[in-house]
């Protein structure tokens, strides 16, 4: 079971007409595990997310993203590629859909480094109301945060070995709502 299916069940909320919270999630060892801190946008219907709350994190992820397109590391299944498209003009939303293609066509349109991509839906106002009664719980340093989170993989040591968007909030949330599937003995 993926960290997907986990959410939809702990919530039990439909997305329909919500805000939601996407979490990136990489395929590891027949699990998958987040690669990124959350994006926030409103359910889009198809499976994914836009009206994407524009930050630091989203720009981040769509930079490297857009970079590992250009160096042939995250690879695309041609039929969801522009053509004449320059690599410059793809943007979150478009890897958001690809990777939902990943959830809903083919576990193989998209793969970072040869591993799927997947993602994690739930909604904004269940997230918030996770994160918010923990916010600011623990004391950990943010490498600590980092290193329990993302255990070493490349997505998230690429995405933020420089520094932390927006502060140690976002941190904080995906470790507080990770935490709070673990108690659970959910992935």
């Amino acid at each position: 079971m993926g960290f997907y299916d986990c959410c939809c069940m702990v919530t039990g909320v439909s997305l329909k007409g919500a805000s939601a919270v996407l979490v990136i999630l990489e395929g590891t060892n027949g699990t998958f595990l987040p690669a990124a801190l959350a994006i926030k946008g409103t359910y889009n219907r198809l499976g994914a997310i836009d009206t994407l709350e524009e930050d630091e994190n989203v720009a981040l992820i769509e930079d490297y993203l857009r970079r590992q397109l250009e160096a042939g590391e995250f690879l695309v299944q041609h039929d969801y590629l522009e053509p004449g498209l320059d690599y410059e003009q793809y943007k979150a939303e478009w890897f958001l859909e690809v990777l939902e293609r990943n959830i809903n066509d083919d576990p193989e349109t998209a793969l970072l480094n040869h591993q799927p991509l997947s993602f994690a839906l739930v909604c904004q106002s269940v997230w918030q109301s996770l994160v918010s009664s923990q916010l600011g719980v623990t004391a950990a340093p943010d490498k600590d945060l980092l290193r329990e989170l993302f255990d070493g993989r490349t997505m998230p040591y690429h995405l933020y070995s420089a520094h932390l968007p927006a502060g140690r909030t976002q941190l904080l949330e995906l470790h507080t709502m990770s935490a709070f599937l673990s108690a659970r003995g959910i992935p």
